[in-house]
């Protein structure tokens, strides 16, 4: 009852679960017949219509619901046998006039289900069951290669990994994964040993008791084959809907057959207080872990902060979805460390398919470091649901191993969750993803190189944050040599003027610093490299730094060199 990837499950409204509600519907009302027919009392016409009426509603629900067919059979044939008194032996002949009448209650209840759908089909697709257009439909989950032997065990594991693990799919390694297994290798254990001995807590295996779970789940198990041999997305438990109740009820049978008989009376009925509590506590844990942080509230921004919202730097996607902002909370990593990148979604197309987010991280040569695959709001609030306004969601990502300090880009994309999983584009340039924010990562090994020594050596600090320690002047090239104080927060750019003797400006070599001042560290020594014009006639060269956002000069400060306007003169000609 606590299986976390159920009650998660249920939580929701899927055909996976209306299908286990249905099919357990069926268990039960063929569990309350056969108590029927052991107190003497008659498998009652409208029990086997509401039978009929269930198991329409499952079969409606998922293809594979026919498997029910088979515990209703056997369950059928031994009722029809098993008329008597309370206690009394079964006869040995088959009440085939009373076989009858229970078969056209049921499919009369099944046709009162499932008669419109048929009808409906037939006349649309010329087939009752629409075969050819399913078809159509589950072409592009067709397995591209047979399954083989070999990759078998690998189906197994996965669909009892599957079966406990909360998020259903997708090869995560959880610890309800592992509880998942350890249930399912004692329950097999328990029958095993069970079989063994010659006793099963449910009184043997021609007990009615055990035969409707066990031939549910058996034909489950041989419906799925096919599947299995045709497509490739069969290997989660999800697939074995109609079976979920069998499975639970072998797990109880199994671990009752290998633990009830080691506690005494008195043992086993703490024992079952014990496991009462542990459900419960279980249940609760289950239900504020994962049950209500599925419930929780997405919010919109408000007009007023929307309308604040710069326009440019926008990202927009061919899905329908534009990227309005993303901002990590820091931008100097080390390596392994993680960056939790804050941004804004908006839909501005028609209302999007459901999408996967794809986060990847490459370095600047385009190389890829690290790439994951994940469902914005932790999947709670899917793209297909998004409406219209502006949305605020968090990635944490986790900055690869690199072999030396480097900067790398943090790239969003978008693909169909559904197949053939289309690609979205980036419009206009067709890319398929796009950078959204920048990040300079740390080596753990890495040694920082020695200092270098620049020919011209000055004194020169800017809003006491960044320092200019010299320059080299060659052939018209000039090196700066910066020094960060401390670290800042945005990236500033060079202004460097060229004057004449009468103080006009005669050329300029203005620009951002190539590796961006807001990635500096503390004491990190950065050389800054860049081609001037002409000299001739050039008196003097003057630079500083400014914030390109807002064209504010930042406070230049320097006891040797002269400074006007913080503008600071590093070069003049001599007479």
């Amino acid at each position: 009852a606590y299986n976390p990837r159920f009650i998660l499950l249920s939580s929701s409204v899927t055909n996976d679960i209306a299908l286990a509600c249905s099919t357990a519907g069926v268990l039960a009302i063929l569990a309350a017949g056969v108590a029927a027919r052991k107190a003497g009392r008659s498998f009652s016409t409208a029990r086997v219509v509401a039978l009929g009426i269930t198991s329409g509603i499952a079969f409606l629900t998922k293809l594979n619901a026919v498997v029910v067919l088979v515990p209703i059979g056997i369950t059928m044939l031994w009722s029809a046998r098993a008329k008597g008194s309370p206690g009394a032996h079964p006869q040995s002949r088959l009440q085939v006039s009373q076989l009858v009448r229970w078969l056209l209650g049921f499919l009369l209840g099944f046709a009162v289900i499932t008669g419109p759908y048929f009808v409906y089909c037939a006349i649309t697709y010329g087939n009752p069951m629409a075969i050819a257009q399913r078809g159509v439909i589950l072409s592009p989950y067709e397995r591209p290669e047979p399954l083989t032997l070999r990759n078998a065990p690998f189906v197994v594991q996965r669909l009892v990994q599957t079966w406990w693990d909360y998020f259903g799919a997708g090869g995560l390694v959880t610890p309800f994964q592992y509880v998942g297994y350890a249930l399912a290798g004692l329950s097999c254990l328990g029958i095993v040993a069970a079989l063994l001995r010659g006793r099963l807590p449910v009184r043997g295996l021609r007990s009615i008791a055990f035969l409707m779970p066990a031939s549910l789940f058996g034909a489950m198990c041989v419906a799925f084959v096919p599947w299995l041999l045709l497509y490739q997305g069969s290997i989660y438990a999800r697939f074995f809907a109609p079976a979920f109740l069998s499975i639970q009820l072998f797990v109880g049978i199994g671990l009752t057959a290998l633990f009830g008989g080691l506690l005494k009376q008195r043992a086993a009925l703490v024992g079952g207080w014990v496991a009462l509590l542990a459900g419960a506590v279980s249940a609760a844990l289950v239900m504020l872990l994962f049950i209500m942080p599925a419930y929780s509230t997405v919010t919109y921004l408000s007009p007023a902060r929307v309308r604040a919202l710069p326009a440019a730097g926008r990202v927009t996607y061919d899905n329908g979805i534009q990227l309005v902002s993303a901002l990590p909370d820091r931008v100097r990593l080390n390596e392994g460390e993680t960056v939790n990148l804050h941004v804004l979604w908006q839909r501005i197309g028609e209302r999007s398919a459901m999408q996967y987010l794809v986060v990847q991280v490459n370095d600047q040569q385009g190389n890829q470091l690290s790439r994951q695959v994940i469902l914005p709001f932790g999947g709670h609030y899917n793209t297909n649901q998004w409406g219209p306004g502006v949305l605020q969601d968090a990635y944490p990502v986790t900055m690869p191993d690199v072999t030396q300090t480097k900067l790398v880009n943090i790239l969003l994309g978008w693909y169909g969750y559904d197949a053939p999983h289309r690609v979205a584009r980036v419009v206009p340039s067709g890319a398929e993803s796009a950078i959204v924010a920048t990040l300079k990562v740390r080596a753990a090994q890495n040694a920082r190189p020695p200092d270098a020594i620049p020919t011209n050596t000055m004194h020169v600090t800017f809003n006491q944050s960044i320092a200019l320690e010299g320059y080299d002047l060659r052939d018209g090239r000039l090196t700066l040599y910066w020094r960060s104080l401390q670290p800042v927060d945005r990236s500033y750019s060079v202004f460097i003027h060229l004057l004449d003797s009468s103080g006009k400006m005669v050329g300029q070599a203005d620009g951002p610093v190539a590796y961006a001042t807001q990635f500096w560290d503390a004491d990190e020594q950065v050389l800054d490299q860049r081609s001037l014009p002409n000299l001739d006639g050039v008196a003097a060269i003057v630079l500083g730094l400014y914030d390109p956002q807002t064209g504010q000069r930042l406070n230049a400060q320097s006891a040797t060199a002269p400074i006007s306007d913080n503008a600071v003169t590093i070069w003049s000609r001599g007479p």
